[in-house]
């Protein structure tokens, strides 16, 4: 029921946001709560069913998107939790956000927000495109690792299977191109650039694995097109 309510109500969300004429800031017309609403309702359809685990640097890659997409300031961290490492995202409010929570503890909800949150542990601010490096390498290269170390996936085998992160990547790309253009029809100016380099990066991504499309499932196997239309 949830689900149905917040894909209904997505033109709803976007025309919620208004620019001040003096300083071009964003208004956002929402509580705390309702923020927390939003986010869950990306997470939910985008890490969907999938197993939480060694996911949480895509996740708050695409979250780190999709708030962009809203100018929700925001930053990504990361640390070490149980000797493994691990990414979350901090609000501008202080409020921290980690969309695979339940990869920390299964009696977690999907999407754990806390002030101070993992505050016993050492968190910093990410060098974002290594990271990103490292993660797309493996996804480019048919689950090749280049190097012995890639923690932000997996660090133990050298080879992964990049089907879940596939379906996960592309769930977000179709999700976050409706928002655009929902926030385009209600005249709201999106960060052109750094949205351009997501999808770019997602398109090409999609090129590399065409030959892996009838591993996504019927969803995103008859949607596949869409993502390489580009290139064909």
């Amino acid at each position: 029921m949830y689900m149905r309510r917040f894909v209904s109500s997505i033109c709803k969300l976007c025309a919620m946001f208004t620019h001040q004429s003096k300083n071009q800031d964003i208004v956002y017309k929402y509580s705390e709560i309702d923020c927390e609403d939003f986010i869950r309702g990306f997470v939910a359809e985008t890490l969907s069913d999938e197993i939480p685990a060694h996911k949480c640097f895509i996740m708050c890659y695409l979250l780190s998107v999709y708030l962009t997409i809203y100018e929700i300031k925001h930053t990504i961290k990361s640390g070490m939790i149980k000797e493994t490492p691990h990414y979350i995202i901090i609000l501008k409010n202080g409020l921290g956000v980690d969309p695979t929570a339940q990869q920390i503890d299964s009696n977690y909800p999907q999407v754990l927000f806390k002030n101070n949150l993992y505050s016993s542990y050492n968190f910093n601010e990410v060098d974002f495109e290594k990271i990103y490096k490292d993660w797309e390498y493996p996804i480019l290269h048919n689950g090749k690792k280049e190097f012995n170390h890639f923690p932000q996936i997996e660090n133990e085998s050298k080879e992964i299977d990049i089907i879940p992160y596939l379906r996960i990547l592309f769930k977000a790309y179709f999700k976050i191109k409706k928002e655009i253009i929902c926030l385009k029809n209600n005249d709201q100016q999106i960060q052109e650039t750094s949205i351009k380099t997501f999808l770019e990066r997602t398109e090409l991504i999609a090129i590399r694995n065409d030959d892996k499309r009838d591993q996504l499932g019927i969803y995103l196997n008859n949607r596949f097109d869409e993502l390489i239309y580009k290139y064909n």
